[in-house]
């Protein structure tokens, strides 16, 4: 609204109304300040006393105590005095207000308004009498078309209403429909009940008891109180007839009005008889506008106004505007009476548009449906497009996890898994395994002639090995892992390799022969090592041949190779032996004894191609010790020349891992996850190395396994991300409306969202959990992207409406 207009009348009838007005405007603070005067006028009093009372008379279904009505002269008549008596007050109602003594306060309203000017004309009035008169007839007012008078009494100090936060939905208002008798409230109920195409929710309370009404006022919100059947003033107490039995006095009411006024209460409407005198009581119960009937009040009066005044105010008319129409609407209204003769008589009822008053506290905010239904329309759009996050979330994460179900992310899973296994901190290297590696140089120090070594150039000969072994045997070596491959007896000239082979410290070799192609031909064990110290060497290569998958047992047909069916790695054959000379004496069943070993299954991580074979035995994922320079970072690594020209001490090998085998051989290396940092694929004997180091430290609680989640587990952390990414895309375009800032908002968002899922995904696999990181990922940017879509087709639609 725009200024408001205080008029102050304070006094009686016998000595005259001091008179103050005061009109100011939000932003400017006062504009005006002027006093006058009323002189006394007890000829006024009597006649509206008089009219009002003639009103009473006429009886016609009335909405106050039902009374029997005595009539001595035809209803006509009747009618016609009360039009001659309501000139006749209106015409002294004027030729008091244009006393000398008030002409300060006109000229102050003329200097201030304007007739096409809109504002809030607030008469504060303590004198019921007073309150009672007409002044919407007052000739000032009635050239103001966009002015309706509303009333507060004096004592009444203004008091700045809080307006609580709303979390219902729609405009809520409850109708109570008290004692009926003699009255029809049918089409008050067809009314309201009209307003739920306008967003109203509407709660009907026919004849309630005291309990009921207190308990709804007490335990929801209210946006709207109405109230239709009747009522009465007695002795200066508002009294409110709920059913037959049942009557409650505007006192006993005033706690639950005042409880609902706090919760969010905005407006009263006494749709009743006689309610300017009891709405005074009501006042200081902070509701802000009432709108009460001056006096008695017929039902197609009461439900004409009501009809209008909801009609306009739901459409978006202002509150004042709304209550001056549907007034207006009342001039010239047509009743009927049936006279003693059986004939139905009309007649236009007298002084209609005098009856609907409004009261209001004067620091109240106007109410507004409008503001209303925006708020609730701001709060179902909230819930609507939340809903449309939680259904677009529910299906892009199910095409995506439907997606990744068939395999066609797995590619791009384990990339995803390389490149975080790469972003771990580095580790020292594990002691507790050395590898000594035989390299070129090592081959060309040897100097072996071809006749000995039957197995090629390049490789050890018998003569060599049993000079390695002897070196070993006097180091004292825990464990010795022989990364070799051949077969046969070792003939007795090369007693220190036959008994090598022959100790139970020795791990050799062996390649199945199994069903499932592995990467390796078959090649059997040497016959010296006892079948319970032979592991096989099959390796588990990924579609992009990177191992990163540990086989550590299987069943096999070809019983020969490897001396069984049931047959254990060479990693853990050597893992087990050296953890058994350590206390441990558990055997590595599929259980591992109380260790849970976490084995790969189809459709656990990013294992979804059955090409992959991940079911083929019992496999791990390799926890990789992190490297870079694999010469450096995984295990000591000496050279065969190293040890045989005794430059290892014996401190350096005693009660260790000791893994022989070839290194910087191109035929004997693999594709790991960091082979592309290192630029290296690493040799297989350090493969083995980086097996065995997992399993160890996974025994003594060094490094965790390497664990997925179910599948059901996935789904939901796929869900998860998708509702992130919708909701906060939803949340950063509702809030930045201007393309510029909205648009770095959502970089930044987006940008902190992927930021965070990475570093989520990679604490994960430090800890050991394997989370889904390239499918988390497009679920969020999807949906992201199908809300920022969303809101763009929305606001668009609501431009062109």
């Amino acid at each position: 609204m725009g200024k408001l207009v205080i008029l102050e009348l304070d006094g009686s009838w016998e000595t005259g109304f001091r008179a103050i007005l005061e009109i100011s405007e939000a932003h400017r603070g006062y504009l005006l300040r002027k006093r006058g005067s009323l002189p006394p006028n007890l000829t006024l009093l009597k006649q509206s006393q008089d009219h009002w009372q003639k009103l009473r008379d006429l009886g016609l279904n009335q909405r106050i105590r039902p009374m029997r009505i005595v009539r001595y002269k035809p209803i006509e008549e009747e009618v016609e005095d009360c039009k001659k008596s309501a000139r006749s007050l209106q015409d002294r109602l004027q030729e008091w207000l244009n006393s000398p003594e008030f002409q300060p306060i006109i000229n102050g309203l003329r200097e201030e308004l304007s007739p096409a000017e809109t504002a809030r004309f607030l008469l504060r009035i303590e004198d019921s009498d007073l309150q009672k008169l007409p002044w919407s007839e007052w000739e000032f007012l009635q050239r103001y078309d966009r002015l309706e008078v509303s009333l507060s009494p004096l004592e009444l100090r203004p008091q700045v209403i809080a307006l609580p936060q709303s979390n219902h939905t729609s405009v809520r208002i409850l109708a109570i429909f008290g004692n009926s008798e003699g009255i029809c409230l049918d089409e008050d109920r067809n009314i309201l009940q009209s307003l739920l195409k306008h967003n109203a929710e509407v709660k009907f309370l026919d004849e309630p008891t005291v309990d009921e009404l207190t308990r709804n006022l007490w335990e929801k919100d209210w946006d709207i109180v109405f109230f239709a059947g009747h009522s009465e003033t007695n002795d200066n107490t508002g009294i409110i007839h709920l059913n037959a039995t049942e009557t409650i006095t505007v006192n006993d009411l005033w706690t639950g009005l005042r409880r609902a006024a706090n919760n969010g209460l905005r407006l009263a409407i006494f749709n009743s008889c006689d309610g300017l005198g009891w709405s005074r009581q009501l006042n200081d119960s902070l509701i802000p506008q009432m709108i009460v009937m001056r006096e008695v009040v017929p039902d197609k009066v009461a439900q004409t106004f009501l009809r209008h005044f909801l009609t306009n105010f739901a459409n978006g008319e202002s509150f004042y505007t709304s209550v001056k129409v549907a007034r207006e609407r009342l001039q010239n209204i047509n009743l009927s009476y049936q006279n003693s003769d059986g004939e139905t008589v009309y007649f236009k009822y007298p002084c209609a548009t005098w009856l609907p008053a409004i009261c209001e506290n004067p620091a109240a905010i106007p109410p507004s449906w409008q503001r209303w239904v925006r708020k609730n329309k701001v709060s179902l759009s909230w819930q609507r497009s939340l809903r449309f996050v939680l259904i677009a979330s529910l299906v892009i994460t199910t095409i995506i996890f439907w997606g990744r179900w068939q395999g066609h992310l797995q590619p791009l899973e384990l990339r995803a898994y390389d490149y975080l296994m790469q972003q771990r901190p580095l580790l020292p290297p594990d002691e507790r395994i050395v590898v000594i590696g035989v390299t070129p140089d090592d081959l060309d120090y040897l100097d072996q002639p071809l006749e000995e070594t039957e197995r090629g150039a390049r490789t050890l000969s018998d003569r060599s090995l049993d000079r390695v072994m002897a070196k070993l045997q006097d180091l004292d070596s825990a464990v010795i892992g022989l990364y070799f491959a051949f077969k046969g007896t070792i003939q007795p000239e090369f007693p220190h390799l036959k008994s090598s082979l022959e100790s139970d410290r020795l791990i050799g070799v062996c390649a199945t022969n199994n069903d499932v192609e592995l990467g390796i031909n078959g090649f059997p064990a040497p016959d010296d090592i006892a079948s319970d110290r032979v592991g096989f060497v099959d390796l588990m290569a990924d579609d992009d041949d990177t191992i990163r998958r540990n086989l550590v047992k299987l069943y096999v047909r070809d019983r020969f190779p490897c001396r069984g069916n049931n047959v254990e790695s060479f990693s853990l054959k050597v893992a087990q032996k050296y953890l058994n000379g350590h206390g441990y004496k558990h055997s590595f069943d599929p259980n591992f004894d109380n260790i849970h070993f976490e084995f790969i299954k189809q459709h656990r991580g990013a294992y979804h191609k059955k090409s992959s074979e991940v079911e083929v035995g019992y496999q791990l994922m390799i926890n990789y010790r992190p490297y870079q320079n694999f010469m450096q970072d995984i295990v000591p690594v000496r050279t065969l020349t190293e040890l045989l020209e005794g430059q290892l001490t014996r401190e350096q090998i005693q009660n260790k891992i000791v893994l022989l085998g070839k290194i910087s051989t191109s035929n004997q290396t693999e594709k790991t996850p960091y082979s592309q940092i290192s630029s290296q694929q690493l040799p297989i004997v350090l493969l083995q190395a980086q097996k065995v180091s997992n399993l160890i430290s996974v025994v003594n609680r060094e490094l965790p396994i390497i664990t997925t989640w179910y599948w059901w587990g996935d789904a939901i952390w796929l869900w998860f991300w998708s509702l992130i990414g919708g909701g906060s895309m939803l949340a950063i375009l509702t809030r930045w409306k201007e393309p510029r800032n909205a648009i770095a908002a959502c970089f930044i968002l987006m940008s902190s969202l992927v930021f965070l899922l990475y570093w989520v995904c990679l604490f994960g696999l430090i800890q050991g959990l394997w989370l889904a990181f390239i499918p988390a990922l497009l679920v969020l940017v999807l949906s992201a992207g199908t809300i920022s879509f969303y809101k763009l087709l929305k606001d668009k639609s609501k431009q062109l409406d």
